[in-house]
């Protein structure tokens, strides 16, 4: 019995050896990729709805928007279809309720129309459902032993890391990506360096928001012996943010004498609406409103005074860093008592 075990360990030995650090992680994380994919029927249901339902609202946009504006020049219309086009993709991600890009100089006035549905909701309950069980059911199915075998400590959190990041990237990116992609080469006569400036923007939005959604759901799992316990518990706590912030920007905002700058730094509580703020930036627009702040709700991003646009990309970075932290100790706590 001895020499078997040994020779398994021996063999094991000479898997870490042979095969490449990167390899070992990359391999791994694919592997438990497909693992959660397989059992995550309801999350390829989301993605399907919510890819077509981006498409053809985008295809409403670019082809609707211009005979609504028909008396406008071409610049204008180009402009107003990039307005939308960019409110479309801010609103995508927003659970509750969303900032809205607000620019003074298309002749629109003060629009807080967006013609995008609250989807981000089903973004992130899909990736909620392929990342809560990463740690989780390695705890619950005492499995974590296996992949000790073959790679060290930190190269398995980096490979659940990558494994739910991939995807959500995929998730949060891709079908917006693809609808600028779309928009920007039916639109004639936009110019170079705004095509380049808007797909940078795209890239960098929905990057910094699958770093977020998958560093929440991983400190989750991490936390929960159970899958069911890690997908309440980071939907439970996005939700309450959410919910929370909308109420009291609905509430405060429902009085005419109340001005968005009294109750602006609200906005950092909600993960969400900070994203918005920080993307409308990065997107080419100083102004933003909120679409459940009935009163005066525009708030400017770059005059010293107030919200910055930094504020809330300040914010989120901390709570990733944070996240990071977490889940990293609560994890080398756990692989540390199952290597002893």
């Amino acid at each position: 019995m001895t020499a078997r075990v040994e020779k398994f360990q021996y063999r094991e030995y000479r898997f870490k050896e042979m095969v490449p650090r990167w390899k070992r992680v990359l391999s791994t994380a694919w592997v438990n990729f497909l693992y959660q994919w397989k059992r995550s029927l309801g999350a390829k249901i989301v993605i399907g709805f919510i890819a077509l339902v981006e498409f053809f609202i985008a295809w409403s946009l670019i082809n609707i928007l211009p005979f609504i504006f028909s008396n406008e020049t071409s610049d204008v219309k180009n402009q107003i279809l990039l307005f939308f086009l960019t409110n479309f993709t801010l609103s995508l991600n927003s659970l509750l309720g969303g900032i809205n890009a607000y620019d003074p100089n298309i002749g629109l006035g003060d629009v807080r129309i967006s013609f995008a549905l609250p989807l981000g909701i089903f973004t992130t309950l899909a990736v909620i459902l392929l990342g809560a069980g990463l740690f989780s059911d390695d705890t619950q199915y005492r499995v974590i032993e296996v992949y000790l075998t073959r790679m060290d400590k930190i190269d398995y959190i980096i490979s659940k890391y990558l494994a739910l990041f991939i995807p959500s990237l995929l998730m949060f990116a891709l079908s917006p990506f693809i609808i600028t992609l779309y928009a920007v080469t039916s639109i004639n006569g936009l110019k170079l360096e705004v095509i380049i400036q808007l797909i940078i923007a795209q890239i960098i939005y929905q990057f910094g928001l699958s770093i977020f959604i998958t560093s929440l759901t991983l400190l989750a799992s991490a936390h929960s012996s159970r899958r069911a316990y890690a997908g309440m518990l980071i939907f439970f706590i996005l939700f309450f943010l959410s919910f929370s912030t909308q109420l009291a920007l609905s509430t405060q905002g429902s009085n005419p004498g109340t001005n968005i700058s009294d109750v602006e730094w609200l906005i950092l509580i909600d993960p969400f609406l900070s994203h918005q703020a920080w993307g409308a930036y990065l997107f080419g627009y100083k102004y933003i409103t909120l679409s459940s702040f009935k009163s005066n709700a525009i708030i400017r991003l770059n005059d010293g005074k107030g919200l910055e646009w930094w504020h809330p990309l300040l914010t989120l970075i901390s709570i990733t860093i944070i996240s990071w932290i977490l889940t990293i100790r609560e994890m080398m706590k756990k692989l540390k008592e199952v290597a002893y």
